[in-house]
């Protein structure tokens, strides 16, 4: 990874909600990790999506007929 590509993922890397979000931004911008980049930023996404709040998915069930 270049120094750029450091920069620009280090400034996007709290935005992301998912680690899909992570490797399509990754992807998108061609960023190749070596295993000692790979390792620091996965170890980076874990810690900041363990902080983040869980949260509730409201799934409308009404006119749902269960056997």
């Amino acid at each position: 990874m270049t120094q750029e590509q450091r920069e620009m993922l280090e400034k996007r890397l709290k935005s992301f909600t998912s680690f899909m979000d992570f490797h399509s931004f990754a992807n998108k911008h061609n960023i190749i990790f070596d295993n000692d980049e790979w390792e620091e930023y996965s170890n980076k996404m874990k810690k900041i999506l363990q902080e983040k709040d869980d949260f509730s998915i409201y799934i409308d069930t009404t006119g749902l007929i269960l056997p």
